[in-house]
């Protein structure tokens, strides 16, 4: 077999904005002067040439055609124009629960999910153990998937495509949604896929996982090939663009990484706890503040502070900055400090990195940034899913009008 997997020629593919769920519905009133046709184009003029042992990853902003391109090359859909060869056995997870009957157990969609995927029913009974093992699943393996949480229904997906030896393996953001620990152990199982031999294609807007597992990155932008080659220098090249064009430090979105114009650099950055004390623990509900400290050298008259938290997927849980709440402050002409204070930390359980920057006073230009500087750790007595824990209350009442009342928020026993 060639070890030319992929390979692709003026790919395209066009929607039609009218139809909905395959019906067409009629149209209300005359076409205006100079409104756009009836269509948009998804994707447009697409090649591609990928072999064994590649690992190729796809960025760009929402709507740049990732997903769709993804379920092109996965066969999913078909391309309106162009042409398209995929040899070998392909494993896609690229929608969550894609391929699972919602009825039926995780044991019974398992077999169905392999047969799908081009497994014979004894390479499936074969690895059965293995895939419930990989998807963490075993107190559930026979309850239907109809019950399961999105990262159940991840964790599954992705044990079946990865455990039928794929030679090619195509994964889609749908592993934002497991928590941090699964995250690490799929990126290592794709890893050794491809030390194997496979192809990998993965689309994600973490770039830290693009820089830190493919060799080469395309840049997609409405629906268009915007850049493509090394990942270090793709990946580099977006993120300086959406920062407005500054930053010049390699590497600069990987966690840990500085990077700024330098003209007022941070020199120290810590979370504190509702004494001012040093510590990356906290209770959800917790005060938490967050200071850095600064050295202006370079004489700049004022700007303004910035704190984002990151879920462990990279996402952002919370972005916020001094002057979108008015306060554009007079930089100190030597040292300075920041304070943010969060009165009541409305997370659920689990790790988060924090990311501390001084901009300047339009907030766009960033002095220095410190990405993903330190992780802190929120913890629980309480059970909570989804990323905010925010204040809330049940009330039950019997036939008598009797009321109780349990109320929650985070740690504290109040509302």
């Amino acid at each position: 077999m060639s070890d030319v997997l992929i390979e692709a020629q003026g790919i395209g593919k066009r929607y039609r904005r009218s139809t909905l769920g395959g019906i067409r519905l009629p149209r209300l009133g005359r076409r205006l002067a100079g409104e756009p046709p009836d269509g948009f184009w998804a994707l447009k003029d697409i090649d591609l040439e990928l072999k064994a042992g590649d690992s190729l990853g796809i960025i760009g902003p929402n709507g740049a055609g990732k997903s769709t391109l993804l379920k092109i090359l996965s066969r999913v859909t078909k391309p309106t124009e162009g042409w398209l060869k995929v040899r070998g056995r392909v494993g896609a997870l690229i929608e969550v629960g894609a391929g699972f009957h919602p009825e039926l157990s995780g044991r019974d969609n398992i077999f169905i999910n392999g047969a799908i995927l081009g497994m014979s029913r004894r390479e499936v009974q074969r690895r059965f153990d293995e895939i419930v093992a990989f998807a963490e699943l075993e107190d559930f393996i026979d309850t239907p998937v109809k019950k399961y949480s999105s990262g159940m229904y991840v964790r599954l997906g992705f044990a079946v495509a990865a455990h039928m030896d794929p030679d090619v393996l195509l994964v889609d953001e749908v592993l934002a949604v497991g928590d941090g620990r699964f995250q690490k152990k799929c990126i290592d199982s794709m890893v050794q896929y491809q030390r194997r031999g496979a192809l990998i294609v993965l689309v994600s807007h973490y770039l830290a996982n693009i820089v830190n597992n493919c060799n080469r990155a395309m840049l997609l932008r409405d629906g268009t090939i915007a850049g493509v080659g090394d990942a270090d220098r793709i990946c580099t090249d977006y993120m300086q663009e959406m920062m407005g064009g500054q930053g010049e430090g390699p590497r600069q979105y990987v966690p840990g990484a500085s990077f700024g114009t330098m003209d007022v650099e941070i020199e120290s950055a810590e979370s504190v706890d509702a004494k001012g004390m040093p510590t990356a623990q906290f209770h959800t509900g917790d005060t938490c503040g967050i200071s850095f400290r600064y050295t202006n050298r370079s004489g700049v008259e004022s700007g303004c502070g910035a704190v984002t938290i990151h879920d462990m997927s990279g996402g952002e849980v919370l972005r916020v900055q001094s002057d979108w709440d008015g306060d554009v402050v007079a930089l100190a002409s030597g040292s300075g400090e920041f304070h943010l204070r969060i009165p009541c930390l409305a997370l659920t359980p689990g790790d988060y990195m924090v990311t501390v920057a001084v901009k300047d006073a339009t907030g766009n230009s960033s002095f220095h940034v410190l990405w993903q500087h330190w992780r802190v750790t929120v913890i629980s007595t309480r059970f909570a899913i989804g990323t905010a824990c925010l204040p809330h209350e049940w009330k039950h009442s019997d036939v008598g009008g009797r009321m109780r009342v349990a109320a929650a928020q985070g740690d504290a026993d109040t509302l």
